[in-house]
């Protein structure tokens, strides 16, 4: 629809993007039918009103499921919820597979994303050694 680029931009703590994904979390946040999310002024609450925006990346977190193409289909692959895919591991792969979970273009992953991941895990986990390739993000 005209318009939906505005309305439907990327809001809330994961960037709920797009009229279907609105929709969804309207369902799961108001009941089956439900378009609250979908019009004006309600969808600007995802990102005025902290609630709305962690609920709906919450929800976008634990809704979401990779799916495979198989005999012309589409199928389900692995648990739905990211989750699945972030307790994967550590490596470049797995955080590039929960990125495609979220930003299937993978966006900004190698620049922004990837040194982010790795300057968090270094700083949040009991290993003392450094990657080899590692540097510290700075302010």
């Amino acid at each position: 629809m005209t318009g939906d680029g505005a309305r439907f931009k990327g809001r809330g703590s994961i960037h709920l993007t797009g009229r279907a994904n609105y929709g969804h979390y309207s369902e799961y946040r108001q009941g089956s039918g439900s378009n609250y999310f979908t019009t004006e002024p309600h969808n600007d609450l995802i990102v005025e009103d902290a609630f709305f925006a962690f609920d709906a990346g919450g929800y976008y977190w634990s809704s979401k499921q990779k799916y495979i193409g198989r005999n012309g289909r589409l199928v389900a692959s692995g648990k739905l919820s990211i989750n699945f895919w972030a307790d994967q591991g550590a490596t470049h792969n797995n955080a590039e597979e929960v990125t495609r979970r979220i930003n299937p273009g993978r966006m900004a992953f190698e620049d922004v994303r990837w040194p982010a991941f790795k300057h968090a895990w270094y700083v949040l986990n009991d290993s003392t050694e450094q990657d080899a390739d590692y540097f510290a993000i700075k302010e």
